[in-house]
């Protein structure tokens, strides 16, 4: 199952797909929660212009 998910980044909005666990909508609110900021944290990457 595929979850949509709106970010804002430095006050620019987008939207990105999550794959999710078929048992995803049985988990509580803060399970949910952790499991997207999970899966948007191990995707960062990081990189500075100067």
């Amino acid at each position: 199952m595929k979850l949509k998910v709106n970010l804002e980044i430095l006050g620019n909005e987008t939207e990105i797909e999550i794959e999710v666990p078929n048992e995803y909508e049985s988990w509580s609110d803060f399970k949910q929660m952790e499991y997207i900021e999970e899966k948007i944290v191990s995707k960062i990457n990081y990189s500075w212009d100067y």
